[in-house]
């Protein structure tokens, strides 16, 4: 449980194992996965809460979380807050595959090794 960043080639494996609410700025249907999870944006989902969560932030998003010098207007950090205190186990955020930094404080999601992650939701993941 926590605070993860989620390769995209690992969102199905991740949402196997703990079925997330998909939380996303705006709906961009032809950018979003076809995983049988709820899906929201960062504003609708202000109220709402889940077990756990997993956000696609924007770009401008990922690089302030890793603490880069970028400036977030207020309203999309306001946005970004919602989606981050959405979830009372663990938030995963999605990130391109070939990221491999981390943050003092969040931490790289690596699917369980040797184990068959099932769920009857997800019956398989999208190529």
């Amino acid at each position: 449980m926590g605070l993860f960043f989620v390769r995209k080639q690992d969102v199905c494996e991740y949402s196997k194992t703990i079925m997330p609410l998909q939380l996303w700025l705006r709906r961009e249907k032809d950018k979003m996965p076809i995983l049988s999870t709820e899906v929201m944006t960062f504003g609708g989902s202000k109220g709402v809460e889940r077990d756990h969560i997993i956000i696609y932030p924007t770009e401008k998003m990922l690089k302030w979380l890793q603490g880069g010098r970028v400036t977030l207007k207020f309203q999309t950090k306001a946005h970004l807050y919602v989606a981050l205190t959405r979830a009372f186990f663990s938030v995963g955020i999605v990130v391109d595959d070939n990221f491999d930094k981390q943050t003092q404080d969040i931490s790289l999601w690596i699917a369980p090794k040797g184990e068959k992650l099932e769920n009857t939701r997800i019956k398989t993941c999208p190529t």
